[in-house]
């Protein structure tokens, strides 16, 4: 995971291990999942936060809220991007999006959440592989509290969302449940591009959520 951080850091890109994307995210299988570094250097520290090597989601969404990063753009995310080894998927998913709005500026994806400072704050607290993938969990489910709009979701053509992705488990049913802050979430199959609304303000909310206990 950290194999190129400085060369990413130098080029200005998220730096996203193989673990994280290739698993999920906004978007891939299963709750291995993703995490990232943000593509922004708001200085915010991550003083105040428990000592515990994972912050919470509640955590993670407040820091959102104090470097306000998520806002009015469209939100993408990703999943079942099996075949796509490394930080493949992210890179496939963020050339689609400069294609699709015209410039990287004009939509988010999760790792914009939070500040350079933050993030690697935060990549340096787990000890172990599964508290990595709970961080990654935390902060997809973060994501989904925080998005606003419309919603993109790329899942490659012939593919359907594994029932224990993150994107059925924690993003989904997140974002069918804020009809005050969600308008729709759109399909794109990827490559061929083909767009299907799978959810608007109104429709019945996606997935049974997380249980009560559960993170």
């Amino acid at each position: 995971m950290l194999l190129h951080l400085l060369a990413f850091a130098f080029l200005g890109l998220p730096f996203v291990s193989q673990r994280q994307i290739a698993a999920a995210s906004p978007l891939n299988p299963v709750e291995k999942s993703t995490t990232s570094s943000s593509e922004f250097s708001a200085p915010l520290s991550i003083e105040g936060l428990s000592k515990r090597a994972v912050p919470s989601t509640d955590e993670i969404v407040a820091m959102i809220d104090k470097n306000d990063k998520v806002g009015l753009k469209p939100s993408v995310f990703w999943t079942a991007f099996y075949d796509y080894p490394g930080p493949k998927a992210y890179f496939t998913v963020r050339n689609w999006g400069i294609e699709k709005f015209g410039q990287r500026c004009n939509f988010y994806l999760y790792t914009d959440l939070l500040s350079s400072k933050n993030y690697e704050s935060m990549k340096s607290r787990p000890q172990t592989e599964q508290e990595e993938y709970l961080q990654i969990r935390h902060l997809s489910k973060a994501y989904a509290r925080r998005s606003k709009g419309t919603v993109y979701v790329l899942i490659p053509d012939g593919r359907e969302p594994d029932k224990s992705s993150v994107w059925q488990v924690r993003e989904a049913p997140v974002l069918t449940r804020r009809p005050d802050a969600i308008d729709e979430i759109i399909r794109v199959s990827y490559p061929s591009g083909k767009e299907d609304s799978i959810w608007k303000k109104g429709d019945k909310a996606l997935y049974d959520p997380v249980p009560p206990g559960k993170v």
